[in-house]
């Protein structure tokens, strides 16, 4: 849910997710999970944490970048250097709405275009 932290995250140096993932069991849902916590560092910045109770624990970059990932159902440990970061992208800045304005210069333009090729 990036609209409920992203005004959050401007004051944050790295971001933690701790996440119950057991109940998934051995599906995809975890590394989709995963994915999201990768995308959400993309989006701030910001390195991130990620604890997770059957695997895929993991530190990732603020590029999004995965540095130490735990494998599934093993009990292990994952280390790493991690630096906190300040700023903020166009994502905390902005949100949705370069991605809904472009959305709709794109459909303009399909409507535009699309009325030109009935002539």
């Amino acid at each position: 849910f990036p609209q409920q932290w992203r005004h959050q995250v401007q004051t944050a140096g790295i971001l933690l997710n701790v996440s119950e993932d057991s109940w998934f069991g051995d599906s995809l849902a975890p590394h989709q999970r995963l994915q999201m916590a990768r995308f959400r560092a993309i989006e701030s910045g910001r390195a991130m944490i990620r604890a997770s109770n059957n695997g895929l624990s993991s530190v990732i970059d603020w590029r999004g970048e995965i540095a130490q990932i735990a494998p599934q159902f093993v009990e292990t440990a994952v280390a790493a250097k991690v630096q906190a970061r300040s700023g903020i992208t166009p994502y905390t800045r902005y949100g949705d709405w370069a991605a809904l304005i472009f959305a709709a210069v794109l459909f303009a333009a399909g409507v535009l275009f699309g009325k030109r090729r009935m002539r």
